[in-house]
């Protein structure tokens, strides 16, 4: 109870407000992808507990659904696919359990041996957005779920993706929209800023106006 007397507090003095976006500051200031990623592997090593606790296995909430769906729909029993960023692992074990062939790829070391010893049906490795360690055209499909919004340079992902997807393969991009200032989200996209950049590498784009709390987009590598 005096816990959440103290962040009501906190909250009417925009405290709190103050504190997210100095964070986030502090990541915008970051000079290299490098720099940046070594910034956000320790924020969320040190938060690490709490943001599990938040995580899709735990919450699943309507975001959640909505977007495990969406997934669902725009997969195949067979498909090899690549979970970028797949946090605590959920998405990719029901995609697993559907029958795709998955691979989830987080960058924080500590979550990836969580993950692994919660599913031990799925392989996960540690490995960031921009250094996927598989070869060329190994995939079907390629997940990009709340990802681009934290990265140093989203178009380096997307080159990655285009170099790991096979020709036909699809990529599918789901970011967030309107949910305010968030520390460890660097930018916000709208319809148009997202499809163009995505088109640059996956030309033949479908954008989906709402996925979850989000918005997002299909992309087609070309064959």
């Amino acid at each position: 109870m005096a816990e959440t007397k103290a962040l009501a507090t906190i909250n009417k003095n925009g405290g709190y407000l103050r504190l997210l976006q100095g964070i986030r500051n502090y990541f915008l200031a970051s000079n290299s992808k490098e720099q940046l990623n070594y910034r956000l592997r320790i924020f969320y090593k040190l938060l690490s507990p709490l943001f599990l606790r938040n995580g899709p296995r735990r919450k699943q909430d309507f975001d959640v659904i909505e977007r495990l769906e969406f997934f669902y729909q725009n997969t195949e029993t067979g498909d090899r696919v690549v979970d970028v960023g797949c946090f605590d692992g959920y998405f990719s074990q029901k995609l697993t359990q559907k029958g795709c062939r998955v691979v989830g790829v987080d960058s924080l070391d500590l979550v990836v041996q969580k993950t692994i010893f919660d599913d031990q049906e799925t392989r996960y490795v540690a490995a960031f957005g921009e250094e996927i360690p598989f070869g060329d055209s190994k995939f079907d499909v390629g997940i990009y779920s709340h990802v681009l919004e934290h990265v140093f340079d989203p178009e380096l992902v997307l080159i990655e993706a285009r170099r790991i997807i096979k020709p036909g393969g699809k990529i599918i991009v789901v970011v967030p929209f309107g949910m305010g200032v968030d520390a460890n989200h660097l930018r916000e996209y709208d319809r148009d800023g997202l499809v163009g950049m995505v088109s640059k590498f996956f030309p033949e784009v479908t954008y989906f106006s709402s996925i979850g709390d989000g918005h997002g987009c299909i992309g087609i590598k070309p064959k």
